[in-house]
């Protein structure tokens, strides 16, 4: 039975069995920074943000980043700041510089402003423009990023009033979407965002090519690239490090389980993030990351040794675009 099969309260259940079927522990929702502005007090504020400033796969999961993950990324981001630097990115033989500069010239924050039935709520995370076939293009991200908490469950918003996107390093000032129409279903935890225009851009936007439907095979190797909550200063509203992570895909899986894992360290405000294989020289994304976990797995001649892992899924825009 696939996860998309069973009841929203069953997800999160569905999802630990799996991981704990791989040998890789629980895998846990990743999600975005969610900033709640209403007119209840700043304490009453701080407690709902701190129950669930991350969100699951269909179902609110509270979500501490983890110590060696958040170890690891603070490390990073002083070391790339030390080298007066905007990116955190090592090439590989698999990708190149120029390959990841491509990506990052289309990856962006996104903030995301909606209101609930009370108050109004701002979400920011990770996405990305793709081209699509009839050369126009769209803002690909986590349906969750459209959502809001209350009381332990997650509902999407009653009414969009902005979405918001910048590059850091790139952008001098948010790029604001007009006209926009959002394409989402419950499953997967995909969204796209159709738009007619641009506002203060300086910086030309290219789209990434993608492909629908790619599960990419055990070993193969993939770029993700999206900005993780360690790698902005909360004191520079636009500066962020763009972090992108090559990392190999752990095991096969079933199409119909949609879902792949990937080691690699990723916090709150990557939700959205890209993954992309190189094809002829070019980046082209095949997928997007909404969830993150920690376990164990059995490696050849080697103890079990417990890693940080990604989760993500591969894309269906052309359905969501088209239905």
């Amino acid at each position: 039975m696939s996860e998309g099969s069973l009841p929203k309260a069953n997800r999160r259940q569905f999802v630990k069995g799996l991981a704990a079927g791989l040998g890789l522990g629980v895998a846990a929702g990743l999600g975005i920074d969610q900033i709640f502005t209403s007119s209840t007090s700043p304490d009453k504020q701080k407690e709902e943000v701190s129950k669930s400033n991350r969100l699951g796969y269909g179902t609110p999961v509270p979500l501490s980043p983890e110590p060696e993950v958040e170890q690891v990324l603070n490390q990073t981001a002083t070391a790339v700041i030390g080298k007066g630097e905007t990116s955190s990115f090592v090439e590989t033989p698999e990708f190149s510089k120029k390959l990841f500069e491509k990506v990052r010239q289309s990856t962006f924050i996104v903030e995301i402003e909606g209101h609930t039935r009370d108050a109004t709520v701002t979400n920011i995370g990770s996405g990305w423009i793709a081209d699509l076939h009839d050369g126009s293009k769209v803002l690909v991200t986590n349906r969750h990023h459209y959502t809001y908490v209350e009381n332990g469950k997650v509902f999407p918003f009653e009414k969009i009033n902005s979405i918001q996107i910048w590059r850091p390093g790139i952008d001098k000032q948010r790029v604001a979407l007009s006209e926009f129409n959002i394409f989402k279903m419950d499953l997967p935890d995909l969204a796209v965002a159709k738009f007619n225009i641009f506002e203060n851009v300086e910086t030309p936007i290219e789209g990434l090519k993608y492909r629908d439907g790619v599960v990419p095979s055990k070993n193969s190797d993939i770029l993700v690239v999206g900005y993780p909550a360690q790698f902005r200063d909360p004191t520079k509203p636009l500066w962020s490090i763009t972090m992108g992570s090559a990392v190999k895909i752990l095991q096969d899986f079933d199409p119909t389980r949609g879902e792949w894992y990937a080691h690699g360290p990723v916090s709150g405000g990557s939700s959205g993030s890209v993954a992309v294989i190189e094809e002829n020289g070019e980046p082209l994304a095949i997928g997007i990351v909404f969830a993150s976990g920690r376990g164990t797995m059995a490696q050849s001649g080697a103890a079990n040794q417990e890693k940080n892992f990604i989760v993500g899924i591969p894309l269906s825009i052309d359905t969501l675009v088209n239905q």
